[in-house]
């Protein structure tokens, strides 16, 4: 798992205003299940089937808590992400916890 296209994607989904969102591009989906495997999001993985896609539908406490401590080095290269490739679809309401 590249860190820095999990930071990518987490602060994405957090910017997002109803924290959902569609991944286009299907190079990104080996690192969404892993992610989601990982505890770090809450995911819908494509399955093959037609019309079926992947979207990360809400990031977690642990992707919240990582997002909180990791932060790029000068030595990491730069991962390009491809917002083009993001989508959102439609809205989600959110519940702020206290």
């Amino acid at each position: 798992m590249n860190l820095d296209t999990v930071h990518a994607i987490l602060a994405a989904t957090t910017e997002q205003p109803y924290g959902f969102l569609k991944i286009g591009d299907a190079n990104l989906e080996p690192e969404v299940r892993e992610m989601a495997e990982a505890g770090l999001i809450t995911a819908t993985l494509r399955d093959g089937k037609t019309n079926s896609f992947t979207a990360v539908n809400g990031v977690t406490e642990s992707g919240l808590q990582f997002l909180r401590v990791f932060r790029r080095h000068r030595f990491s290269p730069r991962t390009p992400i491809d917002r083009r490739n993001m989508m959102v679809p439609f809205g989600r309401p959110t519940v702020s916890v206290p």
